[in-house]
């Protein structure tokens, strides 16, 4: 017990230096620090404020058709999917193939608990998305049912067995993905394909779910059945919460935490050698005769960010969540008028406001989308060697930015091309439609490097600390949905004000700032780079 409580404070110590890696104590150090605590803070109390507004709205809904008690089921689901997914991408890397495996199987320290303290891990940063997004939901509930002090006791004793199942779902379906991808030769591509593809079957249970709400005044309480259907642990969550059913109490906290026990005893037999089986495959280096090219030197930086980047499936997935589901709506729009789309998200008026805040609404998934934020501290201890070669800082920076405009540009033109015919723009909205999502999406990779050049983060263990719990990757994700929501409020509150007018502003200012990063990049950038 001694060990896995020692393992878990080195983890969580390796998670909060993911967040301030800063070394040093000077003032700027300091300053550096309070901010990034305090962006911290914003991010969790913005997502808890619009968990809590969006449920309060959802809550009102309900109550007009004497169906409140929805509400928690619903709630629970969607929390449960997000965790199913989030957590899904990050088995391999947390659970195997991370890069201390080696360091912490030479400790006198059992396997199984190393097993055990890493499916905690995982268990931890959930129960932060159960916090955040179940408490707003469940005191807008509160609000309008008063329920009794019984409620108050059992949401108490449920709360921190909600990530459970969602928890053991994901690191089953990650463990098997991992052992199948294991068995080709190209692994992480594999890897990469199985969990995109989980991913959107998981959009498609959830675009499903949207639209049975959207009708809920017509089909009432089929919803609940639904949702039972999907995820039946809601049903007990509903019972023992709103109808006072001790039976389904025990059976919720049994069933989670027997699937959560039950998972970490089988992890703990096969964490040894589903492990070793990964290092292996990542040990294995082949010499193809003849496979040697020569190439320009931006080129061979530009190949060698290519490679790492699909090298990883955490990264892949992290970086390219918005993309996909960028990509799979407008798709969708090719097999439905826009005008049924109105009916089918119950907003009439959609095709009018999509025509006036388009590129805006099209720019949010490009905005966040940035490969940079990560691909200097991805680099490790093997910076070194990167800093060695006799090559400018500037050019291995600019292949940095060009492997993420690769990957946001060419969906960024082709769902623009699909749009504007979907919905008809005229010239002006289809230039627009184009022009305002490319300078996104260099906003996006610029703002993403220059945030990790100055909180870059060397020391990690897993690949995940830098890809998703890093201050750079933060800084990065919240700085695009500034860039997009402030001219979106903007399009919203100035409504007598030409379309046109507000899209050549943004154009204009995105353009600037974009110019701007990229100064800074290449002449205090690259001196920071260098002394790296």
């Amino acid at each position: 017990m001694y060990k896995l409580k020692l393992l878990l404070n080195i983890q969580h110590k390796q998670l909060l230096q993911s967040f301030f890696p800063a070394a040093n104590q000077n003032n700027k150090s300091k300053l550096k620090k309070w901010l990034l605590a305090l962006l911290v803070f914003l991010a969790i109390f913005s997502l808890a404020f619009s968990s809590y507004m969006y449920s309060s709205l959802a809550a009102d809904a309900f109550a007009k058709i004497d169906a409140l008690r929805l509400l928690p089921g619903l709630t629970l689901m969607s929390a449960s999917l997000l965790m199913l997914f989030t957590t899904l991408y990050r088995v391999k890397g947390s659970l195997f193939a991370f890069k201390d495996y080696d360091f912490l199987m030479s400790l006198p320290i059992k396997p199984n608990t190393i097993a055990l303290s890493r499916l905690i891990m995982l268990y931890r940063s959930n129960l932060l998305v159960s916090l955040i997004l179940i408490v707003p939901a469940s005191i807008a509930y509160a609000l309008r049912a008063m329920p009794g002090p019984y409620y108050y006791l059992v949401f108490i004793l449920t709360l921190f067995v909600l990530p459970l199942i969602p928890v053991s779902l994901a690191a089953v379906l990650g463990t098997l993905v991992h052992l199948i991808s294991s068995a080709f030769k190209k692994s992480n591509f594999i890897n990469i394909i199985l969990t995109t593809a989980l991913f959107i079957l998981i959009m498609l249970f959830s675009s499903n779910t949207q639209r049975l709400i959207d009708s809920i005044a017509d089909i009432g309480g089929e919803v609940m059945g639904f949702v039972n259907r999907f995820y039946p642990p809601a049903d007990l969550y509903v019972k023992a919460l709103c109808d006072k059913n001790i039976l389904a109490l025990f059976l919720f906290i049994g069933i989670s935490l027997g699937l959560f026990f039950g998972f970490a005893l089988l992890l703990s037999k096969f964490f040894r050698p589903i492990n070793d089986l990964a290092m292996q495959n990542k040990n294995k280096k082949e010499y193809k005769e003849g496979s040697i090219s020569s190439a320009s030197p931006f080129m061979a930086l530009y190949k060698r960010e290519f490679k790492r980047y699909f090298s990883s499936s955490p990264y892949v997935m992290n970086t390219s969540v918005g993309l996909i589901m960028f990509a799979i709506m407008c798709i969708s729009l090719l097999f439905t008028d826009p005008h049924r789309l109105e009916l089918m998200l119950n907003m009439p008026g959609f095709s009018g406001l999509f025509e006036k805040s388009g590129p805006l609404l099209v720019s949010f998934f490009v905005a966040i989308s940035s490969t940079t934020a990560a691909s200097i501290s991805l680099e490790g201890k093997s910076l070194w060697i990167l800093k060695s070669m006799p090559l400018g800082s500037g050019l291995i920076l600019n292949s940095k930015i060009a492997l993420n405009l690769t990957l946001s540009v060419p969906i960024s033109l082709i769902c623009a091309s699909i749009l504007s015919y979907s919905f008809d723009f005229n010239a002006t909205q289809s230039v627009f439609m184009f022009l305002i999502p490319l300078a996104y999406a260099l906003f996006a990779a610029l703002l993403g490097l220059a945030a990790n050049l100055h909180f870059p983060n060397f020391d990690w263990k897993t690949e995940v600390s830098v890809i998703k719990q890093s201050a750079a990757v933060l800084i990065t994700t919240f700085g695009g949905l500034f860039a997009v929501g402030l001219p979106l409020i903007l399009t919203f509150a100035l409504i007598s004000a030409k379309p046109e007018i507000l899209n050549l502003i943004t154009l204009i200012a995105v353009s600037a700032l974009d110019l701007i990063l990229y100064i800074m990049i290449l002449t205090r950038g690259g001196k920071i780079f260098s002394a790296l």
